[in-house]
């Protein structure tokens, strides 16, 4: 038998897993990270973006995007990986304001208008398909030096402690 007084939070609500339903959500890009492509193969790295949605029926939940701008892997079109994912991040860009950055957290907690839905290959999962500016125009980028938009999203909190190295 194990004692439970006082371990656990009774008012805690359960944790919905469930897929994001397909549409357009107010979100914005909460945390970026360099990952490996794949666990088991050596085919380079990717741009993970976290996107938290904003606003509406869906607030607060969680989504990803991957953007394989290291791929170094087979493929049947020489360079066709790295093309569609400068692409896409072209859109992110674009969408937050954020032509030209040196750190991809310069692109974090700024909405945009994401559209979420089915895969082309795998209908049973769905994938970021477009990425626009929230208010319809894309924002102007302000003119400031890297380090001090890092320091600015830094003070930003993402909706959950960050690890600590």
């Amino acid at each position: 038998m194990v004692d439970l007084v006082q371990q656990y939070d009774t008012e805690a609500e359960a944790s919905n897993f469930d897929q994001l339903p397909p549409g357009t959500y107010e979100a914005q890009i909460v945390e970026t990270s360099r990952e490996p492509i794949s666990k088991s193969k050596d085919v380079g790295d990717c741009l993970s973006l976290c996107w938290q949605v904003v606003s509406g029926e869906q607030e607060k939940r969680l989504f990803w995007q991957r953007l394989n701008l290291w791929w170094t892997g087979p493929e049947k079109t020489a360079g066709q990986v790295v093309k569609i994912a400068n692409q896409q991040f072209a859109g992110i860009r674009e969408a937050t304001g954020q032509k030209i950055i040196n750190d991809s957290d310069e692109l974090c907690f700024i909405p945009c208008l994401v559209t979420y839905g089915p895969q082309k290959n795998n209908p049973d999962y769905n994938e970021v398909k477009k990425v626009a500016a929230a208010n319809g125009a894309p924002a102007k980028q302000v003119g400031v030096p890297a380090h001090q938009a890092a320091a600015a999203n830094s003070q930003q909190r993402a909706p959950w402690p960050r690890k600590t190295a």
